[in-house]
């Protein structure tokens, strides 16, 4: 457990490093294990090897979200934004009732530049699990991106209310209230995120704006 903690930097020739990599080796045989080496790999910036674990994984197991956003996430982060898209469309005609795949598509759309259907990937998320607010505050954010300002506080609301511990929700919803020439509630919320988070630079940048 701790090599794989350190699996970034480990040195391979070290003892744990060679206990690490024949652990690898015992659970290649599963998709779950296949997945671990693809993750694997692309710590140790072997992007092929890890797209290949990958890849082999979901070809065994296409119905597992995890391996199928990990491919995403890794293909997304090497400039192929449409090939997680088009990997993402098809996890979600496997399992449509899937909250998470469904967010993560949103997350792609968005990245592709298409703001509608990110907005409508991510409605589908939250009605398929209102419990996941990360998909909330996305919703948020592509709501405003879209000119739904009302809408896009609305979703911030709940995504507040799902996880009431994440600064950057109080925060978004300060910046739209003030765009919104609602200072009052702006300051308030920008308050609310300096309180759980104290050192958030653009909050309190957002708040000492709000009071001059």
């Amino acid at each position: 457990a701790a090599a794989w903690a350190l699996r970034s930097d480990l040195d391979l020739q070290s003892r744990a490093g060679q206990e690490l990599l024949e652990y690898l080796h015992f659970n290649a045989d599963q998709p779950a294990g296949q997945m671990q080496a693809g993750i694997f790999c692309y710590s140790r910036k072997d992007v092929p090897g890890a797209i290949e674990h990958l890849q082999k994984a979901l070809g065994w197991d296409p119905y597992s979200t995890p391996i199928r956003v990990q491919l995403a996430v890794v293909l997304s982060r090497q400039n192929q934004p449409q090939q997680a898209l088009e990997l993402l469309k098809a996890g979600c005609q496997f399992t449509p009732k899937d909250a998470e795949l469904r967010f993560h598509l949103g997350l792609a759309y968005n990245e592709a530049g298409n703001l509608a259907e990110a907005a409508r990937q991510l409605q589908q998320a939250v009605q398929l699990n209102p419990g996941l607010g990360s998909a909330w505050y996305n919703l948020g954010l592509a709501q405003n991106a879209l000119g739904q300002p009302e809408a896009a506080i609305e979703s911030l609301v709940r995504a507040e209310s799902v996880s009431p511990t994440d600064a950057r929700i109080p925060y978004a919803r300060a910046t739209i209230l003030a765009n919104l020439g609602r200072s009052e509630e702006a300051i308030t919320a920008a308050r609310r995120a300096l309180e759980l988070q104290p050192g958030y630079a653009e909050a309190q940048q957002l708040l000492e704006q709000l009071l001059r």
